[in-house]
């Protein structure tokens, strides 16, 4: 008896030991006496064994649905009840943070009157009910949270920062027992249950990070795969033609696919897809960074809505097993879809036109006419990728000329401040000074000047060449070549300099006037190499030039302040001589043979010589233009400039004996006489500079002046306020 008795102790000390362990568990107590105490203001499901992070099972149900899901390794959810499907990560994700965030904010006792009542709380009438689960925690099924939705409370919760408020719902547990009061707790996500649980399923047909996606595949019915790939940070179209891409075009493709939006989603048994031809099926497939398979969204042809209503597609997508219902065509907008919108116009006095058209882009679903899906839609409509910065050397050839225009740029020195400067040479002539903007202008309407039109996509050579024969680009009119900048890192490898990377290669472009598919006389152009011929903007053929006026520096007068001697006027039949002194910025000068040094204003005078040397022309005109010559055969007024220009082509150096001459090693004397002995020596070409001046015919705004270079006879016209500045003002009256 003692021994049994020993026995049944020991067994009743160990019953009571594990439901003294059971009780302290939290909220064990409270499922065995069925009430459970919240405080206000604390969290509704706190961490227990296992976390709300750690949820990978959900069910949710209302009165005639229920769906119950699971989260994968890669951390998407998956319906595996009624059907297989994808839930929507912006579903899981409001559920979850609902769950985790939810604070009590009042209790509602459970009296008689309350249970006579609870319909009016939604708990009953219109309940959704959640069961969140951990499966891996501890190898045993562990219920993390469970509750049911009742409808929106009246009340608004402080978030706590005495700023902002957030909306409530009701809420009841028997997570913790068999509790039946009505619970108000923070947050709200009863949207998501609006139409039932079918929002609940990814209606969305991709799921994707733009900036991971490598390629997309276009196949409309019966036409050739489009397929648009990530090269670096550029996108190329490698079918139907290797080309550039339009960036921008792309990424709004991808904005359109991650927009799209299915209207339905069943399960691909319940539905019976039409039987149609392959061909007669759109698909469009899209492969990310590290996914060996593409996923490839299949569009049925459309069918006609019932009643007048919109027409619809029936799609399938390679990675899931469901049929979507997909809008084929833009929707009508009705008035409650304008409400926004007419919001918007109304609160702001004048509604910018970007903003209304984002309203409206943003107030519709995107259907499938929309879609870019054309090669003319997404590719670069730029007609080379040539970088400005990268050209050293232009050659210019014309379909009729013997001598070819050449550009050349002359490299600058960044340590020096000296600027890149370019030549130019036309008509065999030597090289002189371009103009830099006329330069500028000609590499950046290579690089930027978009084409009209997709002319030809050639697939072999044969085909190439029939091509370039239509459109008159076997025999171009113009050839352009441009030399690249060798690369400025190099290495000396047995006496030879070798760039450490490989120079580029020199790039070729042909351009003709033909005829194209519209019947319509333009100019096209092919890189050597490519294999699209395109159709280009005039603006750019209109550059093409082969007068050496067209290129040449507007620059005038091309002189130092140092350099300058006299500086002469003739005008009003009455000549003003001026004698400049560059060191000590003096003037003296005669009008008319009259001593007027006292009335020279060397300040005008100083700013005048300065407006000389950057004096431009506004067009240079051919030698023999004979409204030009008529004119300047009685100029009205004319600048004479006496130059000194050092002349250092046989210079010898001057060599003084100080002992001889009686000088002192280093002293201010010595260093004078030195300075006066090497200009003694110094060497000077003398050089007249003379500009002509005279009015044209023309009158008005529209009015100018003829001016020629009397040295060269180079002719040019003068705008009426640069030509006013000429006429002097140096004499104080």
């Amino acid at each position: 008896m003692r021994i049994l008795r020993t026995v049944l102790l020991a067994v009743l000390a160990v019953l009571l030991l594990t439901a003294s362990v059971f009780l302290t568990v939290n909220g064990n107590l409270a499922r065995l006496t069925g009430w459970y105490r919240f405080e206000k203001g604390e969290l509704v499901f706190r961490d227990q064994e296992g976390s709300l992070d750690q949820v990978d099972w959900m069910r949710i149900a209302d009165l005639h649905d229920t769906i119950e899901c699971q989260r994968q390794s890669d951390g998407t959810w998956w319906i595996f009840k009624p059907f297989e499907d994808r839930l929507a990560p912006e579903a899981a994700g409001m559920i979850l943070s609902f769950t985790a965030q939810a604070r009590l904010v009042d209790t509602l006792p459970y009296t008689r009157e309350l249970r006579n009542g609870l319909r009016e709380f939604g708990v009953e009438s219109s309940p959704v009910h959640i069961t969140l689960k951990d499966h891996e925690h501890g190898g045993r099924d562990h219920t993390i949270a469970r509750y049911t939705l009742g409808s929106t409370s009246p009340w608004l919760a402080d978030l706590g920062d005495g700023k902002s408020v957030t909306p409530t719902t009701y809420l009841r547990t028997n997570f913790y027992g068999r509790d039946k009061r009505i619970h108000v707790v923070t947050g709200n996500i009863l949207s998501l249950f609006r139409e039932g649980l079918v929002k609940l399923r990814d209606h969305s047909p991709f799921r994707f990070d733009p900036n991971q996606v490598e390629e997309i595949t276009l196949q409309l019915p019966k036409e050739s795969a489009l397929t648009v790939r990530r090269n670096g940070k550029q996108w190329v179209l490698t079918a139907p033609a290797n080309a550039s891409a339009d960036a921008a075009a792309v990424e709004a493709l991808l904005g359109q696919l991650g927009k799209l939006r299915a209207s339905k989603v069943e399960s691909r048994d319940a539905v019976k897809l039409t039987s149609v031809d392959d061909d007669d099926v759109f698909r469009i497939s899209v492969r990310t960074q590290g996914t060996a398979a593409p996923v490839t969204l299949s569009i049925y042809p459309p069918v006609a809505g019932s009643e007048g209503a919109a027409p619809t597609c029936l799609a399938t997508v390679s990675d899931r097993p469901v049929v979507l219902t997909l809008p084929a065509a833009p929707k009508v907008s009705r008035k409650g879809s304008y409400s926004r919108i007419l919001g918007e116009a109304f609160r702001l006095p004048v509604l910018p036109k970007e903003a209304w058209s984002n309203l409206r882009s943003k107030n519709r679903e995107i259907s499938v006419a929309e879609l870019k899906k054309t090669p003319d839609e997404l590719r670069s409509r730029v007609f080379t990728n040539l970088d400005p910065a990268d050209v050293a050397q232009i050659l210019l050839r014309f379909k009729y000329s013997h001598n070819p225009l050449r550009l050349l740029m002359i490299p600058g020195d960044k340590a020096s401040q000296i600027d890149d400067h370019w030549m130019v040479s036309a008509q065999g002539k030597p090289f002189v000074d371009a103009d830099p903007d006329r330069v500028d202008a000609l590499l950046k309407g290579l690089a930027q000047i978009p084409v009209t039109s997709f002319a030809a996509d050639a697939s072999t050579p044969a085909e190439l060449a029939a091509w370039m024969d239509s459109y008159n680009l076997a025999s171009p009119d113009y050839i352009l070549f441009a030399a690249m900048k060798p690369c400025p890192v190099r290495a000396s490898i047995f006496g030879l300099s070798v760039p450490l990377v490989k120079d580029r290669g020199p790039r070729t472009y042909f351009f003709g006037r033909s005829v194209g598919n519209e019947g319509k006389r333009g100019w096209f152009g092919l890189e050597n190499g490519a294999t699209t011929i395109y159709g280009i903007s005039p603006k750019l053929t209109s550059m093409f030039s082969m007068l050496p006026e067209a290129w040449k520096s507007k620059q005038l007068l091309d002189f130092s302040l140092s350099q300058v001697r006299t500086l002469s006027l003739q005008y009003a039949k009455a000549l003003l001589k001026m004698e400049y002194d560059y060191l000590g910025e003096t003037w003296k000068g005669t009008l008319a043979g009259e001593d007027v040094t006292n009335r020279i204003n060397p300040h005008r005078a100083n700013y005048y010589l300065k407006a000389l040397q950057k004096l431009q022309a506004s067009t240079w005109l051919p030698e023999g233009d004979e409204d030009a010559l008529r004119a300047l055969a009685h100029p009205v007024f004319t600048v004479e400039l006496q130059l000194e220009i050092p002349d250092y082509s046989d210079t010898e150096a001057v060599v003084i004996d100080h002992e001889q001459d009686g000088l002192a090693e280093s002293d201010s004397e010595t260093d004078r006489r030195l300075r006066e002995a090497a200009l003694a020596k110094r060497q000077f070409v003398r050089r007249t500079l003379t500009i002509d001046v005279a009015p044209s015919s023309s009158a008005g705004p529209k009015g100018f002046f003829y001016g020629r270079i009397r040295e060269t006879g180079q002719l040019f016209t003068l705008p009426i306020d640069r030509a006013a500045m000429l006429d002097g003002g140096l004499l104080d009256t």
